[in-house]
């Protein structure tokens, strides 16, 4: 139990955390808020934030999977290990408009890999692909983090029985690993897609603010702001209604034991109940957390069967080679007594007529 002030306390941060989202909707002008919404502009930006954030995702998908799979199976403690989780957090730390600016160095056309595109008639920077490129940049740790979470829960059992069954690691990964990893990748596909929604520093540094081309809904929200403020407060309450919604079903689906773990959840004794012995920690919150276990069939009532007669046990004889030989006088044989021979008329002794 936790004492009182804890809790009060703790209501106090929440309250602090909400306020900002209570003076968004204390600022909304609700009459003309369809009407924001509906604007040409509005309707541009968010078409082609909608695009170009699906895309995003799922090009986090084809470059995310692969590494989260290295680092879910490689040893712990490896240099391989950490190498590839710093590579991957440092989008997560970094601030937005350095990361604008390292692909602006990377893909821009004085950039490392720029001039190259531009001889092969590639335009990267100020692009529609800049603008997917930078939501990669930001988002597709979102994804790795998470599937790697739940494969490192899930273990090696399923793929090791495979294997020794005779299937092969490609046929283990498409048959057995995958599918079992359905759920979670659908709850990281959902976090990658909302970050990438919402990226804003990246994009204006990198890919610019061009009506159509680059301008997504943030950088719409940023222009509309000293324009039309109603504008800007109508689309940013449409960005946090999708955030919330988009939050409440990665947290709550199936497969978001990974993101649960990586939040701080622990599963309790109730998560687990009625699941299987043996199985995976993953799969007993995930799959078949309600499901309970079948009641015991009874026992069948024990029946005297027949009784067998009693048999005395043969004793075995030594082999011959085992025997003590008379020639050896270290074993000598036990002398027999006598039998004298007497005749039909000879008395034995103790006789009497």
């Amino acid at each position: 139990m936790l004492p009182g002030w804890v809790r009060v306390l703790g209501l106090l941060c929440v309250a602090v955390l909400a306020l900002p989202i209570v003076g968004l909707l204390s600022t909304v002008h609700w009459s003309t808020l369809g009407q924001s919404l509906t604007a040409p502009s509005a309707l541009i930006a968010l078409r082609l934030s909608l695009i170009t954030a699906l895309t995003a995702t799922m090009l986090s998908l084809l470059v995310g999977l692969p590494v989260a799979l290295l680092m879910a199976r490689a040893p712990a403690g490896s240099m391989l290990l950490r190498v590839a989780r710093t590579l991957v957090l440092l989008p997560l730390v970094l601030p937005p408009v350095v990361g604008g600016i390292a692909l602006l160095s990377t893909y821009g056309r004085r950039g490392l890999v720029g001039p190259l595109a531009e001889a092969l008639g590639i335009d990267i920077a100020f692009t529609t692909l800049a603008v997917v490129l930078a939501q990669t940049f930001v988002a597709a740790p979102f994804l790795i983090l998470t599937v790697e979470g739940a494969l490192r829960a899930r273990g090696t059992a399923y793929e090791a029985t495979a294997l020794t069954l005779g299937a092969s690691p490609t046929r283990t990964l498409a048959t057995i690993t995958l599918p079992l990893l359905a759920q979670s990748l659908g709850a990281g596909l959902v976090l990658t897609f909302a970050r990438a929604l919402g990226e804003f520093g990246a994009t204006i540094t990198f890919a610019g603010s061009l009506q159509g081309t680059t301008r997504t809904l943030p950088l719409e929200i940023y222009l509309a702001r000293e324009i039309d403020q109603d504008s800007a407060v109508a689309m940013s309450l449409l960005l946090v209604i999708v955030a919330a919604v988009i939050v409440a079903i990665a947290y709550r689906s199936p497969g978001a034991g990974g993101l649960r773990r990586s939040l701080g959840r622990t599963s309790s004794a109730d998560d687990t109940a009625g699941a299987p012995a043996g199985a995976p920690a993953d799969e007993q919150t995930d799959v078949e957390e309600h499901t309970a276990p079948p009641p015991p069939l009874p026992s069948p009532p024990l029946v005297p069967g027949p009784r067998r007669p009693h048999r005395r046990p043969r004793t075995r004889r030594r082999p011959r080679s085992a025997r003590a030989s008379r020639a050896d006088p270290r074993h000598p044989r036990p002398q027999r007594p006598r039998q004298v021979h007497r005749g039909r008329g000879a008395r034995r002794p103790g006789h009497r007529r």
